[in-house]
């Protein structure tokens, strides 16, 4: 049965490919980025430096004799401007088989239920950016980075999406395709995210239990919501990590806005704060965007300011980046 299976996946993708809707493309950002050390005292000048982040994705889809539709996704990508080492540079890899409200799915990160904030950002939210913050927390308990299976089905103007790892401590970069085990331990998310009366809305809930501590398995939840009124969007998520880490249960929320000024630019501000049950203070940062789309390529400037870094009173840091990003699309 293995075999047969293996087979269709094969013929499924090699059909694919051939057809007029597969796509390749990607990205390549090119960012310019000064930083200062987080400290009570005098602030250490870290320096300047270029980086990059670079995106290859390929996708396509095919119609299959009982009427669903099959579709494949692979993503190759130095993310969020980690150094890519070998292994890690494919990102998210999925297959979804799909039929009016209901959508199938087994892969890694390909689907999400947890990943679903909604605070307004120019182009990047705070933890992209903001280096020397410790404390803020998007998921503790969620099963991100690992192989999952699931469904998606649409309700309403929304939809509820349920995600299953039998072990959270596969990948799809190291495991091959005839893996088994359950060492990990077992996670899942499930959540919700639609609109309703114009309000964008989500919720969700994530569990890991191999994130554990003596006592307790990897637990969080989400909520959030965004609106938007001509160029002006608003919106806040609150995310709670019982047991993020070790002992620590963190509490983060993010406040944002945007504000078209026209066409092409965009104006924004975010505002993050992780409250750490173990810390003395809570950690706060303020970001300050700008982006400029000329049309395929965007250029956008960021000032993000943290305050009480890693939950330590008066330790302060900031960040100030330039990037420009090129969309590619090689084929269509």
């Amino acid at each position: 049965m293995k075999k047969l299976l293996t087979t269709t996946a094969l013929v499924a993708l090699v059909a694919s490919v051939a057809s007029a809707e597969t796509k390749v493309g990607g990205h390549l950002q090119v960012t310019i980025t000064d930083a200062e050390t987080a400290t009570t005292g005098t602030k250490a000048y870290q320096g300047s430096a270029i980086g990059y982040e670079q995106e290859i994705d390929i996708s396509s889809s095919t119609e299959l004799n009982n009427g669903w539709t099959a579709k494949v996704h692979m993503e190759a990508i130095s993310d969020e401007g980690v150094a890519t080492t070998e292994g890690d540079n494919l990102d998210d890899v999925g297959m979804t088989m799909s039929n009016g409200d209901t959508t199938l799915y087994v892969g890694r990160d390909d689907m999400t239920a947890f990943d679903i904030n909604m605070t307004p950002a120019v182009f990047e939210l705070v933890e992209d950016n903001a280096t020397q913050a410790t404390v803020i927390n998007s998921g503790d308990g969620t099963i991100h980075d690992t192989n999952a299976y699931g469904i998606s089905q649409k309700v309403g103007e929304g939809s509820i999406t349920f995600l299953y790892s039998p072990d959270t401590s596969q990948t799809s970069y190291t495991n091959p395709d005839n893996a088994v085990g359950s060492g990990g331990g077992s996670g899942y998310e499930i959540g919700y995210k639609g609109s309703v009366a114009g309000v964008n809305l989500g919720v969700a809930y994530a569990e890991d239990s191999a994130d554990l501590d003596a006592t307790d398995k990897g637990e969080s939840t989400i909520i959030t919501a965004s609106y938007s009124i001509d160029a002006l969007s608003v919106g806040f998520s609150q995310t709670d990590d019982d047991n993020a880490g070790t002992t620590d249960d963190v509490k983060t929320t993010y406040l944002g806005a945007t504000y078209a000024v026209s066409d092409a630019m965009t104006l924004g501000i975010q505002f993050v704060k992780g409250d750490d049950a173990d810390a003395a203070e809570n950690e706060e940062v303020t970001q300050f965007d700008v982006g400029y789309d000329l049309g395929g390529l965007m250029i956008y400037a960021y000032h993000s300011q943290a305050e009480n870094v890693g939950g330590v009173a008066n330790t302060d840091a900031a960040d100030l980046g330039l990037s420009n990003l090129m969309q590619l699309l090689i084929s269509g």
